[in-house]
C-alpha cells in the first residue's frame, strides 16, 4: 500500500532537523570535528557525536534522547493541527488519531542486549503516548516495517504509524569492538563512526486528507531480500538481492536520485555497483547517487530511515545536487546480517 509521509525527523552530530542536514551539506559546511577518543597508541579515532548530548552519556540514554527528538519532530505537524494532544479538560473525539510506534535498533549482541532494545522501545512508546507496533533491527530492518505497515498499524484513516530508527557508535565498548575487528587492510577506509536517529510519521492517503495534513512525500512501495553475503563472512556481494529489491519497488519510471550506502564501505559499495549495473536502464540520464552517511558518518541501524528522510528533504527543497524536475527517488540500506531493503519514494501525494 502507498504510505503518506506527513512528518519527518533527523538528528545527528550534523544537525537537529532534516532541513539543517541537507542545507549544511549542500552549502559545503565542514563535518563536525572528531571527538577526543584515542586508541591504545594514542592515535585519534574519528568519531562524531551529538554535542548537545556529549560523549560521556551511556549508550542506552543517548539512543533514547536522539530518538525522542526525531519522533517529536516527525509528529509535530500533526500536533500543530490539534491531533495527538487532548485539549485541556476534554477527551479526544472520534477524529483524533491512533498512534503506533515502530522502533529499529542495532541487532541484540554483547554490546547491546535484547533487554536494552526492549527497554528503549517501551520508553519511546511511553514518551510519545503510542502503542508499540513492532521492533526490528539493522539498517534494512525498517523496510520490512514499511512493507508490512498496513498489517502493523496503518489500517484506517484514523491511524498513524511513527517509524523511528536509532543507533550510535559513541560508546567505549562499541568502539573497542570495531577497533579490534578492523576491515581488511586492502579495503578502503570506511566512513567515520557517528550516530543518529531518523523518524517518519505515516498515514494512509485518505487519513492524511481527513486530518488536513500536508503530504510531504509518499512511500509507493518497499521491499526486502536476504543474501548470503554479509558483514561477518567473505561471501562476495553480487548485487542480486539488492537488484531484486530495486526491481520490486520500481514504478515504471526512470529514477532521478538514489540515496543509499554506496560510500559506507567496500561491501555495500560493491553490492550497489553490481545491482545498479544490472539495472542501468532504470536510471534517468541525470540520476544522482548519494546518502546521509556520506556527510554524517556511519549511522548504523539509523541509516535506512535516514536515507529516506535525507532524500525527501533534498528533493523537496530543490537542492542543486539533484535535477530540478526530480520527483521520485530510491532509498536503500543493507543490514550486517545480509538483509537488503529499499523503498520507492515520490514527492507529494501519490
Amino acid at each position: 500500500m502507498t504510505l503518506a509521509i506527513v512528518g519527518t525527523g533527523l538528528v545527528s552530530p550534523v544537525g537537529f532537523t532534516p532541513q539543517q542536514h541537507v542545507f549544511f551539506s549542500a552549502a559545503g559546511l565542514p563535518a563536525p570535528s572528531p571527538s577526543p577518543f584515542v586508541d591504545a597508541q594514542d592515535k585519534r579515532v574519528d568519531v562524531r557525536y551529538c554535542r548537545h548530548i556529549g560523549a560521556k552519556v551511556p549508550l542506552s540514554e543517548r539512543l533514547f534522547l536522539m530518538a525522542k527528538r526525531a519522533v517529536k519532530d516527525a509528529l509535530d505537524p500533526l500536533r500543530q493541527l490539534g491531533f495527538l494532544t487532548p485539549r485541556e479538560g476534554e477527551k479526544p473525539d472520534v477524529t483524533d488519531l491512533t498512534l503506533s510506534l515502530a522502533v529499529c535498533t542495532r541487532a541484540p549482541s554483547d554490546l547491546f542486549s535484547a533487554r536494552s532494545a526492549d527497554d528503549l522501545a517501551r520508553a519511546l512508546a511511553s514518551d510519545c503516548g503510542a502503542s508499540l507496533a513492532s521492533k526490528t533491527h539493522g539498517e534494512a530492518g525498517v523496510f520490512s516495517t514499511l512493507r508490512d505497515a498496513e498489517s502493523l498499524a496503518v489500517k484506517s484513516a484514523s491511524s498513524i504509524l511513527c517509524v523511528v530508527a536509532v543507533d550510535s557508535f559513541v560508546d567505549l565498548n562499541v568502539l573497542a569492538y570495531h577497533l579490534t575487528h578492523p576491515p581488511s587492510p586492502w579495503a578502503r577506509d570506511p566512513l567515520p563512526f557517528s550516530e543518529g536517529a531518523a523518524a517518519l510519521a505515516l498515514m494512509t492517503p485518505p487519513g492524511a486528507r481527513r486530518a488536513g495534513s500536508q503530504v510531504i512525500a509518499s512511500i509507493v512501495k518497499s521491499a526486502v531480500s536476504k543474501s548470503v553475503s554479509a558483514d561477518d563472512n567473505d561471501e562476495p556481494p553480487d548485487g542480486t538481492a539488492l537488484g531484486k529489491v530495486f526491481r520490486e519497488t520500481a514504478q515504471g519510471e526512470a529514477v532521478g536520485a538514489v540515496f543509499g550506502q554506496s560510500m559506507v564501505d567496500d561491501f555495500r559499495s560493491q553490492e550497489w555497483n553490481f545491482a545498479s549495473a544490472r539495472n542501468a536502464e532504470m536510471f534517468g540520464p541525470a540520476c544522482t547517487f548519494s546518502g546521509a552517511e556520506d556527510y554524517v558518518g556511519r549511522m548504523g541501524a539509523a541509516a535506512g530511515v535516514a536515507n529516506v528522510v535525507w532524500g525527501v528533504s533534498t528533493l523537496r527543497h530543490h537542492l542543486p545536487v539533484t535535477p530540478a524536475d526530480t520527483k521520485a527517488h530510491f532509498s536503500w540500506a543493507i543490514s550486517p546480517d545480509g538483509l537488503r531493503g529499499g523503498a520507492w519514494v515520490r514527492l507529494g501525494a501519490s
